[in-house]
């Protein structure tokens, strides 16, 4: 039995990554250098583990188990896109997903071919699924892997608790597809039409040629521009964590309002394309004038945490402090340019 062979190797891997993935998003990478360096942890994991005397089978990684992991996974993977179709045909249920989605975010095709795929799918599954699931019990596994993503849910203002809670359960139901079908490529699938599906509703908005093809992407009007007044509102409710008069995280509600308006802010104030700022997991705009950037990474890109991010937009933070401090991300030889319209709003 593979957990016996190899003693406490399983709980050795599974703190391990708890530990990378609390110290990830604190890299200064870029979304594209983590995303990168995530998958790559999920391959140097595996190379690793048959280095260490693990086969092909008991990593999930056995080609004659491919037509396994393609049954089960398809059919799995087909039960979730039909459930999003018919969830997306209620529009208060779509329009959820698509906040929750980040919908109109400008950087949503390099999120649904890239960074899901890749730094999420790929990586986890691997790791989790490849290296994990022979070596420690489901509970074990569960357990690890919604650890796993406690420092996100903090970064998003996510529930803490109902996220190690709904992670640990879909862990289950992964390990669950792995070990029945032998094949990693089952809960690849699974996990792919899960959190690809549930993006569908965040592709750029007034852009139908491009939406049709994703699942319950309907065109939707441009954005009305932002009211000043509303962008006052959102940013007085969680001015007293900016200020650090109170610790308590503001509702993600309420963060992701006044990140969305303060960002689409610039973007209206600066229109243009040729700087992009991003904002994860809430929004990611373009703004100044210049050549507009279609495909593959900007040249120019911004970018940072929700709560630095409204620190600069309420001036309470300056730009530069903010590079220094490795806070702030900035890629290119204008994205330095955006420091001109901030901050956007005073409120204290």
């Amino acid at each position: 039995m593979t957990v016996a062979r190899f003693g406490f190797a399983g709980p050795a891997v599974a703190a391990a990554a708890v530990l990378w993935s609390a110290t990830l998003p604190s890299a200064p990478l870029g979304t594209h250098g983590r995303t990168w360096a995530s998958a790559g942890l999920g391959v140097c994991a595996v190379v690793a583990a048959r280095a260490s005397g693990m086969n092909r089978t008991e990593l999930g990684l056995d080609p004659t188990r491919v037509p396994s992991g393609l049954r089960w996974g398809g059919a799995v993977a087909a039960a979730v896109l039909g459930g999003y179709a018919i969830a997306l045909s209620a529009p208060a249920v779509r329009g959820r997903i698509a906040d929750s989605a980040g919908a109109g975010r400008d950087d949503f095709w390099t999120w649904i071919t890239l960074h899901i795929p890749v730094g999420t799918v790929l990586a986890e599954e691997l790791l989790f699924r490849g290296v994990l699931t022979p070596l420690v019990s489901p509970a074990v596994h569960a357990t690890a892997f919604g650890l796993w993503h406690v420092r996100p849910a903090m970064i998003a203002g996510d529930s803490i608790a109902g996220t190690v809670a709904a992670t640990g359960l879909s862990a289950l139901g992964f390990d669950w597809l792995r070990r029945r079908s032998g094949s990693v490529l089952a809960p690849a699938l699974a996990h792919l039409a899960i959190n690809a599906g549930g993006s569908g509703r965040g592709a750029p908005r007034g852009d139908p040629a491009r939406c049709q093809h994703v699942l319950g992407c309907l065109p939707v009007a441009p954005r009305k521009p932002v009211d000043p007044a509303e962008l006052r509102d959102v940013l007085l409710r969680v001015a007293p964590w900016l200020c650090g008069d109170v610790d308590d995280r503001p509702a993600r509600a309420d963060l992701a309002a006044a990140v969305r308006l303060s960002a689409r802010t610039l973007e209206q104030v600066a229109p243009g394309a040729s700087v992009e700022v991003r904002v994860p997991p809430f929004v990611a705009v373009q703004c100044i004038e210049g050549l507009r950037h279609t495909r593959g990474t900007p040249p120019n890109v911004v970018e940072t945490e929700p709560r630095t991010w409204l620190l600069l937009a309420t001036g309470l933070l300056e730009y530069d402090d903010a590079v220094a401090s490795g806070k702030l991300d900035a890629s290119g030889s204008r994205a330095a340019e955006i420091a001109r319209w901030l901050p956007l709003m005073r409120v204290v």
